[in-house]
C-alpha cells in the first residue's frame, strides 16, 4: 500500500482546499477574472517593469518619468466616472469590451514613439500612457459591480478574493514576462539593454494578449441579476455621498505608501541599485507570489473581523513595510518592502470593494466605485506627479517616508468615522 510522507500529505491538502475554494462560483465571475487576469499581466506586471525600462531609457529625465507615472493614474481616474456613467447606460458587457479595446490601442502605441519626430516623444508617449490607462479603468470600473450581481452574501468575500488572487496571478506572470522578456530578445537578436530595442519588441509582442481578453470577455453574459436592470429606489437607498466621500479621503491617504511603492519601486532599484532588468522582474515576482495567495485569508479574516478593520489593519502595515527602503540601500530591504506591499494590497483591494458596494442600492454601484477608481487613481497621480520632483530633490528615502505617514494618516482617519450608521453595510443582500 502506498504511503505518503507528511510533507505530501500536507500539499495535498493544501491543494484540495484550494480546489474547494473554487467551488460555487458563478462562471460569469470567473469569466471577469479571467479577463481582469490577463489584462494585468499586460498593465500591471509586463508593462510595470518592461514599459519603466523602455521610458526610462528614452533619457527624458525623472522628473519625466514622474509624470508619465502621472498620466496613468490621470487616465484611470479621468475615465474612472464616465466609465460608470457608460456602464449604465449601455450595459456592463459592451462597456467592458470597449474598455479592452481601448487598452490595446494604447498599450501598443506607446512602444511606437521613437518612430515620431523627437519633439512629439514627450505628448506621444503621455498620450499611450493615459489611453491604455483609461481603457483599463473602464473594465475595472464595471468589472466589480458586475462581479456584485453574481454573488450572494455568503459567497460574496471569496468571490473578490479569487479576483484579487487572478488579478495578483496576472500580475505575477507579467512581472516575470517583464523582465524575461527583453534580456531573452536582446541575447536573440544581439542587441544592448542599455537601447530601448528589446523592450519596445517586448511590449509590442505581448499587447496580443489582449486579444485573447477580448474572446473571453466576449462570453460573459449579463442575466437578469444585472445592474442595467430598473430597480426602484427607496429613500433609504438614495446615493450616500457623504460617507462614499469620506471613505474617498480615506482611500486617498490610506494608499499612499503602496502606491510609492509601485510607482518608483521598480526605477529605485534600476537606477540606484543598479539591479538587472532580469532580477528586478523576477524579485517583483517573488512579492507577487504572496500577493497571489494571501487573498485566501481574507474570508477569515473577515470571519474575525469586520470590513473596516481589516483595512485599517492593512493600511497601517503597508505604511511600516515601507520602512526597509527608508533605513538602507539594498535589494533585500527593497524586496523586503516591495512583497509586504504587495501582499496588504492584494488584501486591501477585495475589502474596500466589498466595503463600499454594500454601501449602495445596485443601481449605483458602477458609480460608487468609479468614485473608488477616482480616489485611487488621484492618489497614484499625486504620488507620481510630485514624486519624480521629490526624489531629485531630497532622495528616494524622503518620497517612501511620506507615502507611509499618508498611510497611517488615513487609518486614524478611518478609526474616527467608521462609527458612523450610514459606513454600515446596509445593502450586503
Amino acid at each position: 500500500m502506498l504511503r505518503l510522507t507528511p510533507l505530501e500529505l500536507s500539499f495535498t491538502a493544501m491543494v484540495t482546499a484550494r480546489l474547494r475554494f473554487w467551488e460555487g462560483v458563478n462562471p460569469n465571475a470567473l469569466r471577469l477574472m479571467i479577463t481582469t487576469m490577463i489584462l494585468s499581466i499586460l498593465m500591471m506586471g509586463i508593462a510595470a517593469v518592461t514599459r519603466t525600462l523602455f521610458i526610462l531609457r528614452l533619457d527624458l529625465g525623472t522628473e519625466f518619468f514622474g509624470v508619465y507615472n502621472a498620466f496613468a493614474a490621470f487616465g484611470y481616474t479621468g475615465m474612472a466616472i464616465p466609465a460608470g456613467l457608460l456602464g449604465r447606460r449601455f450595459g456592463l458587457k459592451p462597456t467592458m469590451v470597449f474598455g479592452v479595446v481601448t487598452f490595446l490601442v494604447g498599450y501598443l502605441l506607446g512602444p511606437l514613439v521613437e518612430y515620431t519626430p523627437h519633439t512629439l516623444w514627450v505628448p506621444w508617449s503621455l498620450a499611450a500612457q493615459f489611453i491604455s490607462a483609461a481603457g483599463y479603468s473602464i473594465l475595472s470600473v464595471n468589472t466589480s459591480p458586475a462581479i456584485m450581481a453574481t454573488t450572494r452574501p455568503d459567497n460574496r468575500s471569496k468571490t473578490y478574493s479569487l479576483l484579487s488572487t487572478t488579478r495578483n496571478l496576472g500580475v505575477f506572470v507579467g512581472l516575470v514576462a517583464g523582465g524575461m522578456l527583453p534580456t531573452r530578445i536582446a541575447a536573440l537578436m544581439n542587441w544592448s539593454l542599455d537601447a530601448t530595442d528589446p523592450y519596445r519588441v517586448a511590449l509590442l509582442g505581448s499587447g496580443l494578449l489582449a486579444v485573447s481578453a477580448l474572446f473571453v470577455l466576449l462570453r460573459y453574459q449579463e442575466g437578469d441579476a444585472s445592474i442595467t436592470a430598473k430597480e426602484p429606489v427607496a429613500r433609504e437607498g438614495l446615493f450616500p455621498a457623504l460617507s462614499l466621500g469620506l471613505v474617498l479621503v480615506y482611500i486617498v491617504l490610506s494608499q499612499s505608501a503602496i502606491a510609492v511603492c509601485h510607482s518608483f519601486c521598480n526605477a529605485y532599484m534600476d537606477t540606484e541599485l543598479h539591479l538587472s532588468a532580469d532580477f528586478i522582474g523576477w524579485l517583483s515576482a517573488l512579492g507577487q507570489v504572496f500577493a497571489v495567495f494571501i487573498p485566501f485569508a481574507v474570508p477569515r479574516l473577515r470571519n474575525q473581523l469586520d470590513n473596516s478593520s481589516v483595512l485599517i489593519m492593512a493600511s497601517l502595515v503597508s505604511a511600516l513595510l515601507v520602512a526597509p527602503v527608508i533605513v538602507g540601500e539594498s535589494w533585500i530591504l527593497a524586496g523586503i518592502s516591495r512583497m509586504g506591499v504587495m501582499s496588504m494590497s492584494a488584501i486591501w483591494m477585495p475589502v474596500i470593494q466589498m466595503y463600499q458596494m454594500e454601501m449602495v442600492q445596485a443601481e449605483y454601484r458602477p458609480i460608487a466605485f468609479a468614485l473608488v477608481s477616482v480616489a485611487l487613481g488621484t492618489n497614484f497621480a499625486l504620488v507620481s506627479l510630485f514624486g519624480g520632483y521629490i526624489i531629485e530633490a531630497w532622495g528616494y528615502p524622503t518620497l517612501f517616508l511620506i507615502g507611509a505617514v499618508a498611510a497611517v494618516c488615513g487609518s486614524v482617519f478611518l478609526l474616527a468615522i467608521r462609527a458612523r450608521p450610514t459606513m454600515q453595510p446596509r445593502f450586503a443582500n
